[in-house]
């Protein structure tokens, strides 16, 4: 190769290799700045309710229905995520009175900072926290939830201390390690709900189901993130059910023509809750008009 063409294949991958360099770098530069961004929260998003006898019972049924016990495990006491050191080390928080060995326990700020705004105790993003299904739970909920995790006995388990390798800062860009804060509002209040069954209060209860069914409830499509849930709206297959029907579906695992519901409805989580809870997400799913044109998954849960 003469000279003059050989020197600029090297200036040419000399240019190359310093935009792949200043790429990582830039990509390092920015997920670091996101997850060490320190976000301001109104404290009236921050409120709890005052301890009430029925606490414990009450958090347990909200822990199992809600599905806090698949990242934190059965006992709270967390568990990992990933254990790469190329990709992610990352775990899930001991919620229980020993808090990884640090001596930090949670109170009831750091509590609300975590559930509904995905953020630890200091106001950094927590990396995988569904919060945006949280972001209004009642304070009587998040008492609930509170209690019953300090009620358990304290778990002792080393987890892995969080840190990003190469691949997990390119992935925090491109989104599968988000912030999780930094893809939700922390203006939306907590949701105050009445007595007895009420469809206000389903529409509370029913957030529950957002993340397969979608946040109208008129189902996901096919390939959107998790398990696509079908429509749960009056244009579905429950315009037919009555509100027993529904009660005893969600009982059960049994729809009312006899056919068990896929082994992904999580049938298990809502056992804890009340009749009149059931009845209030019925009132709210019966007072949803069809969606024409959405596309959803072919089978029924």
């Amino acid at each position: 190769m003469p000279p003059k063409r050989r020197n600029a294949v090297l200036k040419w991958l000399a240019i190359a290799a310093g935009t792949v360099v200043m790429f990582f770098v830039l990509t390092w530069a920015y997920a670091a700045y996101e997850r060490n961004r320190v976000y301001e929260v109104p404290a009236a998003t921050l409120t709890v309710a005052p301890r009430f006898a029925g606490d414990v019972a009450h958090g347990k049924a909200q822990v199992v229905a809600r599905g806090c016990w698949l990242c934190h495990g059965t006992d709270l006491g967390g568990k990992a995520f990933y254990n790469s050191a190329t990709f992610a080390r990352l775990a899930s928080a001991n919620l229980t009175g020993w808090q990884g060995g640090n001596g930090h326990k949670l109170t009831d700020t750091d509590w609300a900072l975590g559930v509904r705004h995905a953020l630890g105790p200091d106001r950094r993003s927590l990396i995988i926290m569904p919060s945006v299904h949280y972001d209004n739970m009642s304070d009587e909920d998040l008492r609930g939830i509170i209690e019953y995790a300090r009620s358990l006995p304290p778990v002792k388990r080393p987890l892995p201390a969080k840190h990003f390798g190469p691949v997990g800062n390119i992935a925090g860009i491109v989104g599968i390690l988000d912030p999780a804060a930094s893809s939700m509002s922390h203006t939306v209040m907590p949701a105050h709900t009445g007595p007895g069954v009420s469809a206000a209060n389903g529409k509370y209860l029913v957030r529950i189901c957002a993340e397969c069914h979608a946040e109208d409830m008129h189902g996901l499509p096919p390939g959107f993130g998790p398990p696509p849930g079908p429509d749960l709206s009056t244009g579905s297959e429950l315009r037919t059910w009555s509100e027993a029907d529904f009660i005893h579906t969600l009982r059960t695992g049994v729809t009312p023509t006899g056919r068990k519901l896929a082994k992904l409805m999580p049938v298990p989580w809502f056992k804890g809750l009340t009749d009149d809870e059931l009845r209030s997400m019925w009132a709210y799913l019966h007072s949803l008009p069809p969606r024409a044109n959405r596309p959803t998954h072919g089978k029924h849960a």
